[in-house]
């Protein structure tokens, strides 16, 4: 008999179909579906309109996920993407020592190349490549003109041979010319 009753209590919720209205008695709708016999058939149809109010009251009590959808996708399978960055890094440190072996890059490039590898605290993965290009700016000589026009030539050309165990005197270059 409950369950009569709580069928009864979901038809009313539910937004019916006229073919079905119009076969239940409009003022008592309870006591006609609790006295429904077994062999009748009973085919709910229900309209293509949604009472949306009922399914918001019932989801209003969850809050959003503070999870956004790339964090979520971000968790997916780590082996491919440590496969894809070790694959990412091992060209860009091709690229950089091919770069640093290059004899048609200028002195100063390299230089400066070399700086910001240290600044990145990746120096150690370029230790030969930095003494070998270190060694041909030294035997070209091609800075040692350069370093009259920029003070940060000399200082750069000055500290990177220090740091790479290079004797080079200070009163080379920029030095020798009069300020003011």
């Amino acid at each position: 008999m409950s369950n009569h009753i709580e069928l009864a209590n979901t038809i009313q919720l539910l937004p019916l179909g006229s073919s079905f209205v119009q076969i239940l008695p409009k003022h008592n709708l309870r006591e006609a579906i609790c006295n429904i016999e077994q062999r009748w058939k009973l085919r709910c149809v229900a309209n293509k309109q949604i009472d949306y109010s009922i399914t918001k009251k019932a989801s209003s009590y969850y809050k959003p996920s503070s999870w956004s959808h790339e964090f979520m996708m971000s968790v997916g399978d780590d082996n491919w993407k440590e496969v894809s960055k070790e694959s990412s890094i091992k060209k860009l440190e091709e690229a950089v020592k091919y770069m640093l072996d290059d004899e048609r890059m200028e002195p100063l490039d390299i230089l400066q190349l070399i700086d910001e590898i240290q600044r990145l605290g990746l120096g150690y993965r370029f230790r030969e490549s930095t003494k070998c290009a270190l060694g041909r700016i030294i035997h070209s000589g091609k800075v040692l003109k350069k370093i009259d026009h920029s003070i940060h030539t000399c200082a750069l050309y000055f500290t990177l041979l220090r740091q790479h165990g290079y004797e080079i005197s200070a009163d080379e270059g920029f030095m020798k010319q009069p300020v003011g």
